[in-house]
């Protein structure tokens, strides 16, 4: 299959919407449900400290990372900071599947103009780093983030990619002023980024258990969708996008991952799936077993796959809770 029908059959799927039969209404009073549904919550709130609690880690460990690469950069120090970016973008982007969590859309805005923040290869002087108008402060980046556009961006997970990913080491060592000016961002971006990490906010959905079950079917129904669309754009024009992005094929397998073990064969959760409707929780575990086993050499299938997924999650909380 080629990756631009691929991309279509992605954008297909999830154009597609539960049909509106009014048959599903009747399947809100599941005998017995609500027993079902705690231990389903109860497993989905012990993932989601997990992944939270990694993810918090691993911002330490990029600050780290940040520090000592600064303090000595080197091909091994820049590797190791490179590595806890995509450790951290992972764990953040896994946490999305969780709607308790009030997510920052500003720390994780993609995409990005680069050259907004720092030179680009035929631009050597563009950029927040070589404007000398521009303080490189915490305040100031905060002023200039998003300043007339979103994609215009110098603080969050993607301007730190770039200079991470794009950026050299030579690029952090010498000792003019705009690799200070660099190196004083770097510094900022990182320390931010952890700052909006520890700050984010886990609300419980209380109240109906149906209802809040239903709700996580949905939301996760929409940031597979998100990421499958968004992954295969990424397919479809390699080329429009700078070369330095590394995030989407770590976050789906992430996302992937925690996905399958949610909704393993013994889980609590596929367990309340079935009692809602056999056929779709069959289907689902159908999906997340052939994606699991999709080889690295066909990983263009799993946006296709994740698409699918969103659909099944979709109408999976239709059946259960029409009004959601």
């Amino acid at each position: 299959m080629s990756r631009l029908i691929l991309s279509a059959a992605v954008a297909l799927l999830a154009a597609c919407s539960p049909p509106n039969d009014g048959q599903s209404a009747s399947n809100v009073a599941i005998p017995g449900f609500e027993l079902d549904a705690v231990p389903a919550l109860e497993e989905i709130s012990r993932t989601r400290v997990t992944v939270k609690t990694d993810l918090l880690i691993a911002a330490d460990t990029l600050a780290a990372s940040a520090e000592r690469f600064l303090a000595q950069p080197n091909e091994n120090s820049l590797q190791t900071l490179r590595a806890a970016w995509e450790t951290t973008h992972r764990h953040y982007a896994a946490l999305s599947l969780f709607p308790e969590v009030t997510l920052d859309t500003d720390v994780d805005q993609w995409p990005i103009e680069p050259g907004y923040l720092d030179s680009l290869p035929g631009y050597p002087e563009s950029g927040i780093i070589h404007d000398l108008t521009i303080d490189i402060s915490p305040a100031s980046l905060r002023e200039q983030d998003g300043f007339t556009d979103p994609t215009e961006a110098s603080l969050g997970f993607h301007p730190l990619e770039f200079l991470i990913f794009r950026k050299t080491v030579e690029d952090y060592s010498g000792s003019d002023t705009f690799t200070a000016r660099r190196r004083q961002a770097l510094a900022i971006l990182t320390a931010e980024l952890k700052a909006s990490l520890e700050a984010l906010e886990t609300i419980p959905d209380g109240g109906n258990l149906t209802m809040a079950l239903s709700r996580l079917f949905q939301h996760q129904s929409a940031t597979l969708e998100r990421v499958a669309l968004s992954a295969s754009a990424l397919d479809q024009d390699p080329a429009a996008h700078p070369g330095y992005v590394v995030s989407s094929p770590g976050s789906l397998e992430e996302i992937q991952e925690i996905m399958n073990e949610l909704y393993a064969p013994e889980s609590a959760l596929l367990g309340a799936a079935s009692r809602i409707d056999k056929t779709i929780a069959a289907e689902i575990r159908e999906t997340l077993d052939q994606s699991m086993a999709t080889p690295a050499s066909g990983d263009f299938l799993l946006p296709l796959q994740l698409a699918a997924l969103s659909q099944q999650l979709a109408m999976l909380g239709y059946r259960l809770y029409p009004g959601t």
